[in-house]
C-alpha cells in the first residue's frame, strides 16, 4: 500500500515536471516569435542606408554626414518649393538645385557643414521652435508670420548686411557696392520692412497673381481680354448665359475631328440660316479642330463658370485690389507718414499705424462711403464666380485647376504657380493666355449730381429706394448723401469713387528667408558669432545668379528676383505685371490672426448671402476697431505727429469726395 502510494506520487511529480517544462517551452516559443516579429518590424522601418539611395533622395539630403573637420554646422529649411529630394506637383523630377548650391558652398568652406531641415510652414510650428530655441538657422517664412514676433528677438535684422557689399560679387557687378543691388524688384523687396522699420525677410523670388483665361473661348465670342471693369462684367455676364448651348439648341452642327471634316464643316457657314444664327449670338464660326472642340464642349454644358476663384483669394487679393482702386486718389490727404527708406519704392503705402489712426477718424467703418463701395463691388462680382467658394481642393473645396482644364470655367484667378503645370498638361486642348484685372473707370460726374437727378437719369425706376426719399434728401448731392445718410442703388459695373488707375501689383515676395536667433547660439551675440558670419555668407553665396538660376528655374513656379537669372518659359506675363506700382496696403498683413480669421468667415458668409451688406458692415466695423485697439495696446503705439499732419492736410481733404464726416 505504501509502495503503491509512493509510485503514484512519483508519477504525479513526473507529470507536474513535464507540464512545467511544457509551459516553459511554450513561453520561450511565444517570446521568440514576438522577437522575430519585432525584428522584422524594426528592419522594415529602419531608414535605408544612405549609400543605397539616390544621391538626391530626401533620405540622403536629410541625413548628409557631417565631416569630421566641420567646425561650423548650421541648419537650413529652403521651403517645400525648393527642398532637394522632393517632387512638387509642378516639377517633373526630384529637386536637387539647393543641394548643388550647398555642396559648392561646403567645397569653398571645408570647415562648414549645412544640414537640411524639414519644417512646417504653419505659424504654430514656427513659434514653438523659436520659443524652444530649436528653429533652423535659416528659415523660409513670410512676413505676415515674422512681423508679429519681431519684438521677441527671434529674428535677426538684415539691414546692415543688405546695405553692405556682397563679398562674392565681382567688382563692377550688381551687389559689389550693396547686396541690395542684386535684387530686381526693389519696391516689393524693400517694402518688406517690418513695422519697426527693420528688414527681417530676404525676398528670394517673386510670385504674381493673374487671370488665366481660355483664349479659344474668347476668340469664338469675338472679344479680347477686357480692358475695363465694365468690359469685364459684360464679358462675364455673356459667358454666364452660355450662348454656345443656346446656338446648339437651334442648329444641328457636326463635331469635326479631322482637318478634312473641318473643311467639310466650313461649307455649312455658307448657309444663310447658319450664318444668321451665329451672328445673332455673336459667335464666330469655328475654323480649327481646337475651336470646334471647345465649341462642342461648351455647348454640351448646362452651365459655365465665368470666373473661377475661392474665398481665400477674394479675402486677400480681392480686398486689396479694390481697396486700392477706391482709395488711391485720396492718398495725398490721408498718407500721414513717409518712411524715407521705403517711400521711393512704395509711393504712399499705408502702414498699420496709419490704418489704426485713420480708423479712429471714421475710415474703414460704416461712416466711410468708399468702404461700403468696396464690398458692394465684391458682392456684384461674386455672381460671376463658382458656386462654392469655401476652401480649395486640398480642403474639400473646388479644384479650380481641374475646372479650368476641363473648360467648366473660362477664367481662373490664379498665378505664376499654375504656368508650368499648364504648359505640360497632356489634357490641355485649348489656347490660354494670362491677363490681369482691368481698371475701374470713375463716374465722378455722378457725385456732383443731385440725388433726384441721379435716380431719374442713371438708376431704373424699379431700383429706386422704397419708401421714397424725402425732398431734403433728394436735394443733396450724391456724395453728400453717401457721406451723411446712407447707401443708394448703383450700376453693377461702376464705382463712384474709383481712382481711374490701372490695377496695382497684388503679388509680391514668394520664398522669403529669415535668419533666426539659432544662427548665433554659439556665442549668444550676433557681433561675436562665427556661426552667424558663415550663415550670412551662405545666403550671399546662394543669391549669386549662377546659383539662383538652377534653384528657381528647376521648379519654375516663381519669378527670379536676382539680376542675371533668366525667366522660365511662360512666366513673362507675370514679370510684366510685377512692373506695376505696389498696392496701397496689404490688409492680411496689417492685424493679427484673430482679425484675419473673423474677416475670412464673415466675408464668406456675406458673399454666400448669409448676411446683408448692412449686417456685414456692422461686423466688419467692430472687427477692425477691435483689431486696431489690440495692436495699439500690444505695440504701445503713439501717434506723435499724426494729428498734426492730419490737420495740415485738412485743406487737401476738403477738395476730396467720399471722405467720412
Amino acid at each position: 500500500m505504501v509502495i503503491d502510494c509512493a509510485r503514484s506520487s512519483q508519477r504525479g511529480l513526473r507529470a507536474l515536471y513535464a507540464f512545467t517544462l511544457l509551459l516553459i517551452f511554450m513561453h520561450f516559443f511565444i517570446y521568440a516569435f514576438r522577437l522575430i516579429l519585432l525584428s522584422g518590424a524594426v528592419y522594415a522601418l529602419w531608414p535605408p542606408q544612405v549609400e543605397n539611395v539616390d544621391d538626391n533622395s530626401l533620405e540622403r539630403v536629410l541625413n548628409r554626414p557631417v565631416p569630421a573637420q566641420a567646425e561650423i554646422v548650421f541648419e537650413f529649411y529652403p521651403g517645400n518649393d525648393y527642398m532637394p529630394g522632393l517632387i512638387p506637383p509642378t516639377a517633373t523630377e526630384k529637386l536637387r538645385g539647393f543641394l548643388d548650391v550647398v555642396e559648392a558652398f561646403e567645397a569653398r568652406f571645408p570647415d562648414t557643414a549645412v544640414r537640411f531641415r524639414q519644417a512646417s510652414a504653419g505659424r504654430e510650428w514656427i513659434v514653438t521652435q523659436l520659443a524652444g530655441g530649436t528653429a533652423p538657422d535659416i528659415l523660409s517664412a513670410n512676413v505676415e508670420t515674422v512681423w508679429q514676433d519681431v519684438h521677441k528677438g527671434w529674428y535677426l535684422p538684415l539691414d546692415g548686411y543688405l546695405e553692405a557689399p556682397n563679398p562674392f560679387v565681382e567688382e563692377g557687378e550688381p551687389g559689389a557696392e550693396q547686396w541690395w543691388d542684386q535684387f530686381i524688384y526693389q519696391a516689393i523687396s524693400r517694402g518688406k520692412a517690418a513695422p519697426d522699420g527693420k528688414m527681417y525677410n530676404l525676398t528670394y523670388n517673386m510670385v504674381e497673381t493673374g487671370i488665366l483665361y481660355n483664349k479659344t473661348t474668347l476668340d469664338l465670342l469675338g472679344v479680347g481680354f477686357p480692358k475695363t471693369w465694365d468690359e469685364m462684367m459684360t464679358t462675364l455676364d455673356r459667358i454666364d448665359t452660355n450662348p454656345f448651348a443656346q446656338l446648339m439648341a437651334e442648329l444641328n452642327l457636326p463635331f469635326p475631328k479631322t482637318q478634312e471634316e473641318v473643311v467639310e464643316a466650313a461649307r455649312l457657314s455658307e448657309s444663310p440660316e447658319t450664318l444668321t444664327a451665329f451672328n445673332r449670338r455673336g459667335i464666330k464660326y469655328p475654323e480649327t479642330i481646337m475651336e470646334w472642340h471647345t465649341f462642342h464642349t461648351l455647348a454640351q454644358r448646362t452651365s459655365i463658370v465665368p470666373m473661377l476663384t475661392n474665398a481665400g483669394s477674394i479675402a486677400d487679393w480681392g480686398t486689396d485690389l479694390l481697396f486700392d482702386q477706391l482709395y488711391y486718389n485720396i492718398l495725398p490727404g490721408i498718407d500721414l507718414k513717409q518712411d524715407p527708406k521705403r517711400e521711393p519704392y512704395l509711393e504712399g503705402y499705408l502702414d498699420w499705424d496709419e490704418i489704426c489712426f485713420l480708423n479712429q477718424k471714421g475710415f474703414f467703418t460704416k461712416r466711410d462711403p468708399r468702404y461700403w463701395e468696396l464690398y458692394r463691388l465684391l458682392k456684384e462680382w461674386r455672381r460671376s464666380w463658382n458656386k462654392s467658394l469655401a476652401g480649395d481642393a486640398r480642403r474639400g473645396g473646388t479644384d479650380l485647376y481641374k475646372e479650368f482644364i476641363n473648360q467648366r470655367g473660362i477664367m481662373m484667378w490664379g498665378g505664376s504657380w499654375h504656368v508650368n503645370r499648364l504648359l505640360n498638361d497632356p489634357n490641355m486642348d485649348f489656347d490660354w493666355e494670362v491677363g490681369y484685372l482691368p481698371r475701374i473707370e470713375p463716374s465722378a460726374e455722378w457725385l456732383e449730381m443731385s440725388v433726384r437727378d441721379y435716380l431719374n437719369t442713371v438708376i431704373p425706376s424699379e431700383q429706386h429706394p422704397d419708401p421714397p426719399l424725402s425732398s431734403s434728401d433728394l436735394d443733396l448731392t450724391v456724395d453728400q448723401y453717401l457721406r451723411r445718410v446712407g447707401q443708394l442703388p448703383m450700376p453693377r459695373d461702376k464705382a463712384l469713387y474709383a481712382s481711374g488707375v490701372e490695377m496695382c501689383v497684388i503679388g509680391g515676395a514668394a520664398v522669403q528667408y529669415t535668419v533666426t536667433n539659432s544662427a548665433f547660439n554659439d556665442t549668444g551675440d550676433p557681433k561675436t558669432s562665427k556661426k552667424l558670419e558663415r550663415v550670412m555668407q551662405f545666403l550671399q553665396f546662394a543669391t549669386l545668379p549662377e546659383y539662383t538660376d538652377p534653384v528657381v528655374n528647376e521648379n519654375p513656379v516663381h519669378i527670379p528676383n536676382i539680376l542675371g537669372v533668366p525667366i522660365s518659359r511662360g512666366l513673362e506675363p507675370f514679370a510684366r505685371i510685377l512692373e506695376r506700382r505696389y498696392t496701397t496696403t496689404k490688409w492680411m498683413f496689417t492685424f493679427d490672426n484673430r482679425y484675419n480669421r473673423v474677416y475670412d468667415r464673415m466675408l464668406l458668409l456675406f458673399l454666400e448671402d448669409g448676411l446683408s451688406l448692412e449686417e456685414f458692415m456692422d461686423w466688419q466695423t467692430d472687427n477692425l476697431a477691435a483689431a486696431a485697439q489690440t495692436i495699439i495696446q500690444r505695440k504701445k503705439l503713439n501717434f506723435d505727429g499724426f494729428e498734426q499732419r492730419w490737420q495740415e492736410l485738412a485743406p487737401v481733404r476738403a477738395e476730396m469726395k467720399g471722405i467720412p464726416e
